[in-house]
């Protein structure tokens, strides 16, 4: 995956891109704005880590490199100040100036899956049909892409909650039927305890995701995820066998910085 580092400041630049090239990354390096415009038209960068100082308001510049890119890259500003909303200055997220390496790293490691996320759900060489409140991948990657690029533009973070039956492939490859029955099962609780503001869709055989929408307060997501893992593990009826282990795992995202705020596995009844 390659980065494009902009930034004035040769020490803090030098620091940053030996940092990322020792976790296996391919760094580039650009000390003008208007040379990395160019840059970032010709060549596919994932994610960009600029400084757009002396900017004072450097959102026409970020949205000027998401423009000219070839993808829609993840932009992480660096700065010595933070501005009071990183969304609305047009960053995905901020990395405070001289950059901690264990702040980086742990940026870019939730850059780069937010990013095979996004790859992911536009990966549609396999789709779900909707059914029983469910919308297929396809419906689902559309409205999700709506809401990245929305959180982007409006300075207004959105939450997906991603569920899955963590060990299908081992129950799959033990017993097929009793795969089918924890993966019925789930589906038949997620439609149950969505909320109708809530966007359900399948990702993939054994995985779903919940859209919050119409957020009305900073602690709802976190809340409503809970509700889901009240539910799903006090529900019974996932396994026919009782010496069955089903391993039910929830994951709750922030967008557009593709942290992740909550991630709880338990078994299933």
């Amino acid at each position: 995956m390659k980065i494009l580092l902009i930034d004035r400041d040769e020490a803090s630049s030098n620091q940053i891109a030996l940092r990322l090239q020792s976790m296996g990354y391919e760094v580039m390096v650009e000390t003008s704005r208007e040379a990395a415009l160019q840059m970032v038209g010709k060549q596919d960068f994932k994610i960009v880590i600029a400084d757009p100082a002396p900017l004072r308001e450097p959102r026409q510049f970020f949205t000027a490199l998401r423009n000219a890119s070839k993808s829609y890259p993840y932009i992480i500003m660096l700065n010595h100040d933070e501005p009071e909303n990183i969304l609305k200055a047009g960053a995905n997220k901020f990395l405070n100036k001289p950059a901690d390496p264990t702040v980086l790293e742990k940026t870019i490691l939730e850059a780069t899956d937010l990013l095979q996320l996004r790859g992911k759900l536009s990966d549609l060489k396999t789709d779900y049909p909707s059914e029983r409140g469910i919308i297929s991948k396809s419906a689902f990657n559309q409205i999700f892409l709506s809401c990245v690029e929305r959180a982007d533009r409006h300075g207004e973070p959105t939450y997906c909650l991603f569920i899955r039956v963590e060990n299908h492939r081992q129950l799959s490859a033990d017993s097929p039927d009793a795969a089918k029955l924890a993966t019925a099962k789930l589906a038949h609780q997620l439609s149950a305890t969505r909320r109708q503001s809530d966007i359900l869709g399948q990702l993939d055989e054994a995985e779903y995701a919940v859209l919050f929408l119409l957020i009305s307060s900073e602690g709802e997501p976190r809340e409503a995820t809970l509700r889901f893992v009240d539910n799903l593990s006090a529900a019974k009826g996932f396994k026919d066998r009782p010496e069955l282990d089903v391993i039910i795992n929830l994951r709750l995202v922030e967008l557009p910085s593709g942290a992740t705020l909550l991630n709880k596995s338990f078994s299933a009844n």
